[in-house]
This record gives structure tokens, C-alpha cells and sequence, in this order.
């Protein structure tokens, strides 16, 4: 972080309070005003006096309208409100719970979970955590994969894919060399890396290939660097359920068209096969951000930005952090 790194001892993997703490610890240290229980509401910039426009509005129904002159908005988490929920015939027949993974909590509080059947839609990072959060919970969990994924562990994440900086770099000069690799060298660089990774999480891979799951092993060039550039989801990083996957504990039902359609106790897939569920959860990933800028911002501002998220012709990737910049180099 800016002026205030974090403790040297600290795993490379911190944990959400660790992270919690250090951020509350780091706003006050630095004096910086923070506005908890504040969501931001709409922004119009107004060219005359070139300064914004920007309603809040707190918890309990107190609105501010502040006038600055520049804006940053990094609220990528804003996403999370606006999932995707593909339409499924016979939706309205399917008599058990249904949702979206926006809306998964704890699957230890639904009432008599270890009797439960759950279905799971999708395979990438959401779908494995809530397939083991219902497993750990004690219910009866199946994924339903339609296209493959890529998976690896933590340690080949950390190694290979970005290793450590070598002895007497620093790390902020580390960073910078890699940002100032232009995206597609380094896209490039990743897609020949993936086969070390590969290699390292062989025993890992060997035992998912054992099942019915299917690992995207970058055949076709792409690794799990360019789809979450570029896809923002398709990848898995190992934090145990591939392990309860390769035992069966999680079962797996792949199908490459996907599911044909709901019925009352469950689901049918396009190659013919059902699977029964009491709940069936859609880890069917979110909007991107450049589909929902206009709910944020308003018509106005966003035909005046840049596109915010993927990359464009040149290989530059805007990004939702950047969009300031974008923002003010438009105005």
C-alpha cells in the first residue's frame, strides 16, 4: 500500500481480517476520510465549472452532494448486484429453491441441509467455493460443468505464475517491470508458462482427469491469465475442492451445451441426462462492468468514456480502477 506497506511477516495469503484490520489500521494512521455505510447514487460532470456532481446516500437515508473536481470510482464489487441469470425452460416448474450465487450466505443455515440434493451451474472459482460450502455442510453436491477450466494450486499460482522477486529486487521495481510488459507479450508469456504449471499440479490434474470434470490445459493458447483478463472467470485456484472433486465427493456432470431444462425435482442436461436437487445454486458469473457503467453513471457519462474493461486493438486493457483517467481525459 502507498506510504504504509504490509508487515514482512505477514503469509503471502493473507486472510480477510488480517486484510480488515490493516485497512482500518491504514486510513487512520494516514488520516483518511472514510465513509462507511455511504453507497454512491449518480454523478453528472458539469463542463462550465468543471467540477461532478455526486449524491450519496448513507444507511439510515442521509444524502450528501459533494462537487469535486476529479473522480475515482473503484467499485468493481458493484458488479455483484447485477448477476447473470440465464433464462431455463421450465423454470417455473422446478419446485425447490432456487438462486444466484450473489445471494449464497452460509449453507450451514438452511434447515436440513444433509438431506438436501444441490445442484451447482457452472465450474469456475464461485461454483467450486459454493460446491464446498454445501459439501462441508454435509449436502449431497453435484457441478454441472459446460465448459473446461483451468486449476491450479496456490504454490504453482505463486512459484510460476508469479514467482517472487528475485534477491535485491524491490518489490515496487518488480511490479513495474511487469506492468510495463505491453498485455499481449505477457499474455503470451503466461500461455507458455501454463504447461510448467501444468506440470507441477500434475498429480492434481491427473486425479481431476479421472472424473468427469474437464481441465483446460491451453492447447488453444489461452491460460487462466487471458481469461481473467479477458473473460473475467474460467479458472479455478485450488483452495480444496478440486481435491473433493477427484475423490467424488463432488460430483461432476459435463455436458458442453449445458442444461436443456429445469423440471419439478431438478434438472435436465442437452445430452439427455438428469440430475435430482432440492436447491439448485447458478454460479453463472456477473454482468461486466461496461454493461452496467450506465446504471452507475447515467447515459451521459458513459457515451463520454472510454470502454472499461477488455482489451482493445492495441492490446491496452481498460480497467474499472482507470476509469477516472478515462473519465477526465474525455471531459
Amino acid at each position: 500500500m502507498p506510504f504504509l506497506e504490509f508487515p514482512s511477516n505477514w503469509p503471502v495469503f493473507p486472510d480477510k481480517d488480517q486484510l480488515a484490520d490493516f485497512l482500518e489500521f491504514y486510513a487512520h494512521t494516514l488520516d483518511l476520510q472514510t465513509w462507511l455505510g455511504t453507497e454512491f447514487q449518480n454523478a453528472e460532470y458539469d463542463d462550465d465549472s468543471g467540477r461532478w456532481a455526486i449524491e450519496t446516500i448513507t444507511t439510515d437515508g442521509r444524502k450528501r452532494r459533494l462537487h469535486p473536481r476529479h473522480l475515482v470510482y473503484a467499485g468493481n464489487a458493484h458488479v455483484l448486484k447485477y448477476p447473470l441469470i440465464p433464462p431455463f425452460p421450465g423454470q417455473g416448474e422446478f419446485k425447490g429453491l432456487l438462486y444466484h450465487a450473489t445471494d449464497h450466505t452460509d449453507a450451514s443455515t438452511i434447515p436440513n441441509i444433509q438431506s438436501k440434493k444441490v445442484v451447482v451451474i457452472g465450474s469456475a472459482t464461485t461454483a467450486h467455493d459454493v460446491c464446498q460450502d454445501f459439501l462441508e455442510a454435509g449436502a449431497d453436491v453435484t457441478m454441472i460443468q459446460r465448459n473446461s477450466t483451468f486449476v491450479l494450486s496456490t504454490e504453482a499460482a505463486a512459484q510460476i505464475a508469479l514467482p517472487p522477486p528475485a534477491d535485491g529486487l524491490a518489490f515496487e521495481d518488480y511490479i513495474l517491470g511487469l506492468q510495463s510488459l505491453p498485455t499481449f507479450v505477457l499474455l503470451g508469456i503466461m500461455s507458455g508458462v501454463t504447461a510448467h504449471m501444468l506440470q507441477y499440479d500434475s498429480q492434481l490434474i491427473d486425479a481431476l482427469g479421472k472424473t468427469e470434470f474437464l481441465v483446460a490445459k491451453g492447447e488453444d493458447g489461452q491460460s487462466f491469465f487471458s481469461r481473467g483478463t479477458i473473460r473475467r472467470g474460467g479458472f479455478y485456484i485450488n483452495e480444496g475442492a478440486s481435491e473433493s472433486i477427484a475423490s467424488g465427493k463432488i460430483k461432476v456432470m459435463q455436458c458442453t451445451q449445458g442444461v436443456k431444462q429445469l423440471a419439478a425435482n431438478g434438472l435436465v442436461l442437452a445430452d439427455g441426462r438428469s440430475a435430482e436437487a432440492d436447491i439448485i445454486v447458478l454460479a453463472t458469473s456477473w454482468k461486466m462492468f461496461e454493461d452496467v457503467k450506465e446504471d452507475i453513471f447515467g447515459e451521459k457519462v458513459t457515451r463520454r468514456t472510454n470502454r472499461t474493461w477488455g482489451m482493445d486493438k492495441e492490446g491496452e486493457q481498460g480497467s474499472v480502477s482507470a476509469l477516472a483517467l478515462l473519465l477526465q481525459s474525455s471531459f
